[in-house]
């Protein structure tokens, strides 16, 4: 008789993480929105407050201002502890049946990359700045539409730097992805092979093979960190022009905005309001990229997880149901 096995427990564990996708959207649509009161607020302080001297007009319009501001701040707390509710949620549901799964693997014979420190990583990207950073980008756009409203000049600066600052992005993406993979199994088989000799100790001390395998290990981990330093010095120096082209771009907002303001076609007040515009808009375009090693630890993290289910839910696809053992006892030739 055979039994089919229902769908992996990882499966499970990432349907239930992407229901909670619709409730982090509408939370990043407001949060990201908000972010515009305090623009809003500054225009009007220029144009009207300040131009008309209306101290009833200034009065509401910080009060409302500053209900918009508590308002963030609690949307904000909101956003952070669902994501820190299922990384924890994550670890708790993964750490165990990928534990046995480990195990079952390696009683086989098999050398699959899924271990306790994908969950731990996949933990880490839900409750951490990354995956915030990520929710936010999209959002990017609200900004820029905001900025095109203001002055097309200014939507157009704006649009400009968008597309640099993402193309930049996915430069590193295309420089780094396959190496951080690779640099990633090199450094899991590295900690492996730490901790198996350390547990063969008694076999390898007196052999007198201790100082050549740790010599080994060495020159091997050293090739690895090598290997880390020069990826993460790429994305060093990308992170770093992303940087300098932000400051170059809020100088060239404020460059555009002061030459339309002197040919009257747009007020200071819009000049300022389109300079925090845009970096609003270009800052979860650099948190991804600041936050792209954690993205791809991540998904590798994710992958090798998903190789260690399937292989599990194949080999044990079909299983045979035994009958119910029956108490009976009987005797052969005791004489």
């Amino acid at each position: 008789m055979l039994k089919q096995t229902s769908s992996s427990r990882l499966a499970q564990v990432m349907k239930a993480v992407r229901r909670e996708f619709p409730l982090l959207i509408i939370l990043s649509c407001l949060l990201n929105l908000l972010l515009l009161v305090s623009t809003i607020y500054m225009l009007q302080v220029y144009d009207r407050v300040l131009s008309t001297g209306s101290l009833d007009t200034l009065v509401w319009l910080t009060v409302i201002a500053l209900f918009a501001t508590a308002t963030y701040g609690v949307l904000e707390q909101s956003r952070r502890m669902v994501l820190g509710r299922v990384a924890a949620w994550v670890d708790c549901e993964l750490n165990a049946p990928v534990l046995k799964r480990a195990m079952e693997a390696r009683l086989e014979g098999e050398n699959l990359q899924g271990g306790i420190r994908d969950v731990g990583n996949l933990k880490s990207f839900y409750g951490s700045d990354a995956a915030q950073a990520f929710l936010d980008m999209p959002w990017s756009v609200i900004f820029l539409v905001f900025m095109w409203a203001l002055h097309p000049a200014i939507g157009i600066v704006g649009t400009l730097g968008a597309i640099l600052l993402f193309g930049l992005a996915i430069t590193n993406d295309v420089l780094t992805r396959e190496r951080q993979k690779r640099s990633a199994a090199d450094a899991r088989t590295s900690q492996d092979n730490a901790i198996k000799f350390v547990d063969s100790g008694e076999t390898i001390g007196p052999l007198g093979m201790a100082r050549q395998v740790f010599e080994n290990w060495r020159l091997r981990h050293s090739e690895i960190a090598a290997e880390q330093r020069s990826l993460q010095d790429k994305t060093t120096v990308i992170l770093s022009l992303s940087r300098s082209v932000r400051v170059a771009l809020q100088v060239a907002i404020l460059g555009v905005g002061a030459y339309y303001v002197l040919a009257g076609s747009i007020t200071a007040g819009a000049m300022i309001a389109g300079s925090i515009t845009m970096g609003r808009a270009l800052a979860p375009i650099e948190r991804a990229t600041a936050a792209w090693r954690a993205f791809v630890a991540a998904r590798g993290a994710h992958a090798n997880l998903k190789q260690l289910f399937e292989r599990v839910d194949r080999d044990g696809s079909e299983r045979v149901a035994l009958p119910r053992p029956k108490a009976r006892l009987s005797f052969e030739d005791i004489f």
